[in-house]
């Protein structure tokens, strides 16, 4: 997928749970929660709920 990003800033960032450790950083959001973000309003967007999939039942 695209993501268009208008003045948004990267950052490498040092872990807050782990010093020793880097995090990429989109705006002080670590890039993770910042794809899940995009990718719920994009999902929203296109209005397509989440429905759990129903059983298929035994199979013999």
């Amino acid at each position: 997928r695209k993501f268009d990003i208008k003045n948004d800033v990267f950052k490498v960032e040092r872990n807050p749970a782990d010093d020793e450790k880097l995090v990429l950083t989109i705006n002080k959001q670590p890039i993770g929660e910042w794809f899940k973000e995009q990718y719920d309003k994009l999902r929203q967007s296109l209005r397509q709920p989440i429905q759990p999939k129903r059983s298929q039942g035994m199979k013999l």
